[in-house]
């Protein structure tokens, strides 16, 4: 892919507020996940 400067910044930012966002609501269930799959391969 081709991108130019600002649409990197921009695909970043979204990327970051997306990341957050998940970090923040969906947390406890991706660290049970995350402890599911570590002990439950």
């Amino acid at each position: 892919f081709v991108f130019y400067l600002g649409d990197a910044v921009l695909i970043y930012f979204f990327m970051r507020l997306f990341k957050l966002a998940f970090l923040r609501e969906g947390g406890a269930v991706a660290s049970m996940r995350n402890y599911h799959g570590a002990y439950c391969n």
